[in-house]
């Protein structure tokens, strides 16, 4: 008989894990949906790098191969933009007459502010030296490859160029680098005036890079490893990524007590850190600077050490960019008057990094393979009637025309005799 007594309801074990994966995983998935909608509306960024990137070990990201890599611009099956009539080529395969270059760089080297595929400086080049070679009867074809992708430095590229280019038969290998090496040191302003090292730092040690300090070019320290997973992480995750936004730097600087207490001073809105506290870290942090230039100069070398070792022709070069100096037209001066201070710290970078290029020029002279070259002076010719600069960083197509005849004038002959070897080797 029924004692009115209701039956207790019991719960399987395999239900009870059920109920807890959901309890656990449900918050999970709302809040990533949640994540995905707000960073969709207001983060252009993500929406880029949900679809044009792809995780790539040791150099962390390449474009993903047959997308939209940016504006106007598609990569081919390997993820490098093509230039417009090569959408279908397979670099694994290499026709016995071709003649082929990667041109290596950020954004600069993809493309920004392009028209389309036949703007960039990898197109570009290639239409100059066909018409070179038929000029000077090299019974070779030259294929330009567009190996560059927003935000690489100089780490990436070399990293790029061991790993995944010299497995594709290249004949040259161009770099045009400057940009993104500085960017992460000097690109806010303050203390325009001081001359010092110690000015540089003071003006740009603030809460957006107090992180970036303990990851930068240190992918073999705890908090480098953290950042690199955490960054590929964000790349897949809106979840992860906002996280990144509002909490990864007060996370991450806990493992660093130094970098953590000067953290403290920046969370007062200060873009400076108070005198007698950066005088007692000075000797620590000054260091991070110098080291920054000198991991380009190691950098630099190595990559074109490597392609002596094959061997393979090779040209480095330091990118101009947009200083207090240019004599700039009114778009221009629209751009950089409101970054001025900025302007001028960047400057100073790239006069360190060109100073370091330099060095490696100087150590590398016996080596008849390898061009540098310093293009940071090729608009000084030009007028306020003229637009080269996009933005700071970035050319229109009379700024990458004058690029393209600056390296022309640079490494064209160069280029020429390494194709001649190449085409007497064959014969």
């Amino acid at each position: 008989m029924n004692s009115g007594t209701p039956d207790r309801v019991t719960i399987s074990r395999r239900q009870k894990i059920i109920l807890f994966l959901i309890i656990l995983f449900l918050p999970l998935v709302l809040g990533e949906i949640l994540a995905r909608v707000d960073m969709a509306r207001r983060n252009d960024e993500f929406r880029e790098k949900d679809v044009s990137y792809t995780y790539m070990p040791y150099i962390s990201y390449a474009y993903q191969p047959f997308s939209i890599a940016r504006p106007k611009l598609e990569t081919d099956r390997h993820g490098f933009i093509h230039n417009g009539h090569d959408r279908d080529r397979d670099l694994q395969k290499k026709p016995a007459n071709e003649f082929r270059i990667f041109m290596l760089g950020g954004s600069t080297t993809a493309g920004t502010f392009v028209d389309g595929p036949q703007d960039t400086l990898s197109s570009r080049l290639e239409r100059r030296l066909t018409e070179s070679f038929r000029r000077e009867g090299i019974d070779l074809v030259p294929r330009v490859i567009n190996a560059g992708v927003s935000s690489y430095f100089s780490a990436q590229e070399l990293l790029l160029l061991h790993f995944v280019l010299l497995n594709l038969s290249p004949d040259y290998a161009i770099f045009f680098d400057g940009a993104n090496d500085c960017h992460y040191r000097y690109d806010l302003g303050g203390y325009a005036n001081d001359e010092t090292i110690f000015g540089l730092m003071k003006g740009n040690y603030n809460p957006n890079t107090n992180s970036f300090i303990t990851s930068y070019n240190r992918m073999f320290s705890f908090t480098g490893l953290l950042r690199q997973a955490w960054q590929l992480l964000s790349g897949y995750s809106a979840l992860a990524l906002w996280f990144e936004e509002k909490h990864y730097a007060r996370f991450a600087n806990k493992f660093d007590k130094e970098v953590f207490r000067i953290g403290r001073f920046l969370k007062t809105g200060e873009w400076t850190i108070p005198e007698n506290v950066f005088k007692k870290y000075s000797e620590r942090y000054t260091p991070d600077f110098t080291i920054n230039i000198e991991h380009f100069r190691k950098n630099a070398k190595a990559a074109l050490s490597l392609t002596n070792s094959f061997p393979l022709g090779a040209a480095y070069f330091m990118q101009p960019t947009l200083v207090p100096s240019t004599v700039m037209s009114p778009s221009e001066r629209k751009i950089a008057d409101p970054i001025m201070d900025s302007l001028a710290h960047k400057e100073r970078c790239f006069a360190m990094l060109a100073g370091a290029l330099m060095e490696v020029k100087t150590e590398l002279s016996d080596n008849a393979r390898v061009r540098v070259d310093d293009l940071r002076g090729v608009f000084r010719g030009k007028t306020a009637e003229t637009t080269v600069f996009g933005d700071q960083y970035h050319y229109t197509n009379l700024g990458r025309q004058i690029i393209i005849d600056a390296m022309m004038a640079s490494i064209g002959n160069h280029v020429l005799e390494t194709a001649r070897r190449k085409s007497r080797g064959s014969q």
